[in-house]
């Protein structure tokens, strides 16, 4: 704390301090507001750390991204395996497409590792795929569609009072209103 503040570090066993420059970067998967609620993160720090803010949607949220990082990811692995790689069928593209990808890029990058030694031609089909990517319970569909009608249900329960709402949910006013914004939901 006292680094990022004063920009002053001393060495063990030293007294003399150091100027230092830095710019910290950080990156986290889970909801800092939920976790300074829950007491397990300090709230100080998230305000040192908290000066600009830049939200990666998950792979789920872009799929729109998945043909242009196959060809990327293809092209990579055809190049480290030294096997050429050409592409991918378009019903295999679909069912990466139609995945919830809850590993997000390194899964499907892994999961076109899994394809590209498997296939044995210069295109990927569907039955070179790992199995995991056609589970049809890890689509996210249903349990994002569950998510969005329970916010809508809160809403209208509380007549758009967030706070109320967040709380009946069991998250965040933060988190409430990150999914506001990513359901497209009118309050």
């Amino acid at each position: 704390m006292r680094t990022l503040e004063e920009k002053v570090i001393e060495r063990v066993g030293e007294n003399t301090p150091i100027n230092i420059d830095i710019r910290l970067i950080s990156a986290t998967h889970q909801d800092l507001h939920d976790l300074i609620s829950a007491g397990r993160f300090r709230h100080d720090l998230m305000y040192r750390i908290n000066s600009i803010i830049i939200h990666t949607p998950p792979l789920r949220e872009k799929k729109d991204d998945i043909p242009l990082l196959v060809t990327h990811h293809l092209k990579k692995i055809s190049i480290t395996n030294s096997k050429d790689i050409r592409g991918m069928s378009s019903p295999a593209l679909e069912v990466l497409e139609s995945f919830n990808w809850p590993g997000n890029v390194r899964q499907l990058t892994n999961a076109l590792e899994y394809a590209s030694i498997t296939c044995k031609t210069d295109t990927i089909d569907v039955s070179d795929l790992p199995d995991y990517v056609f589970d049809r319970n890890s689509s996210g569909i249903n349990e994002q569609q569950l998510e969005k009608d329970n916010i809508q249900e809160a809403l209208v329960m509380f007549k758009g009072n967030r706070t109320l709402a967040a709380k009946h949910l069991g998250i965040s006013r933060v988190t409430l209103w990150k999914r506001i914004k990513d359901y497209n939901i009118k309050v």
